[in-house]
């Protein structure tokens, strides 16, 4: 019993030496970069010191601020862009993955939290960035400019080309820009719509293109389409009646 006794107590010793060990050694809660050390050989260490600095530059996270009429729009899932002074030209996409329920009294915001992929590891923590959040993800559309609409009480017409002569058509619109107007449903890719003169077209005058026809925007943007201008086709032989 007496021997027993002893290998308990040895054993005990041992556990116990294991410990002090294993607290001469600092290991990370994480993987990541070891920046400087804060400390030097020798130096005495309190409790709860600052060492040396560890970052994970895997995956960053982005914090911003959004002004609260936007709150409604702003949702997790998100998509949005940031831009860094460091990389002048460049963007990296980021997803937003928390809100902060809390509006801010002072400044009427609300905080937002990205996270951007950071397998390259160029970026770095504490960097300074330019964050552009996508409220509205637009599809490819088809814009024409804002003189080929006829409006008629509430509803917006236009007069598009078919096979040399005008044919009035209802159409629905959407965004505008300066100078273009987003179109909806009523025309298609490849229609030609007249510009100018449309006070004295009618259904089935017939017209000259001098312009070029509509076209689908390909990234999805709202961007102007070359003027589109037609005429009515002139004769050469007399015609009775006043001139219109």
């Amino acid at each position: 019993d007496e021997a027993e006794n002893n290998l308990r107590v040895a054993e005990a010793g041992v556990q116990l030496s294991r410990a002090r060990l294993d607290k001469t050694e600092i290991r990370a809660p994480f993987a990541g970069i070891i920046g400087l050390r804060q400390v030097s050989v020798g130096d005495y260490v309190k409790d709860g010191q600052d060492l040396v600095n560890l970052e994970a530059v895997d995956a960053l996270k982005a914090d911003f601020r959004v002004p609260e009429i936007y709150f409604s729009q702003v949702r997790e899932g998100q998509a949005m862009q940031i831009a860094l002074e460091a990389f002048p030209g460049k963007t990296y996409q980021a997803v937003v993955f928390a809100i902060n329920p809390l509006v801010d009294q002072s400044g009427r915001a609300i905080v937002v939290r990205a996270r951007v992929a950071n397998s390259h590891g160029a970026l770095r923590p504490g960097m300074f960035a330019r964050v552009r959040l996508l409220l509205n993800e637009t599809k490819p559309t088809m814009v024409i400019p804002e003189q080929a609409l006829v409006p008629s009480g509430s509803e917006q017409f236009v007069f598009k080309i078919v096979d040399g002569k005008a044919l009035r058509v209802k159409v629905d619109t959407g965004q505008r820009t300066t100078g273009a107007v987003e179109v909806t449903a009523g025309l298609g890719p490849d229609d030609i719509v007249v510009t100018a003169g449309q006070m004295k077209l009618r259904d089935g005058v017939a017209v000259r293109n001098i312009g070029t026809a509509a076209r689908m925007a390909d990234d999805g943007q709202m961007r102007p389409a070359p003027a589109i201008e037609a005429e009515r086709a002139r004769s050469n032989a007399p015609r009775k009646g006043n001139p219109s």
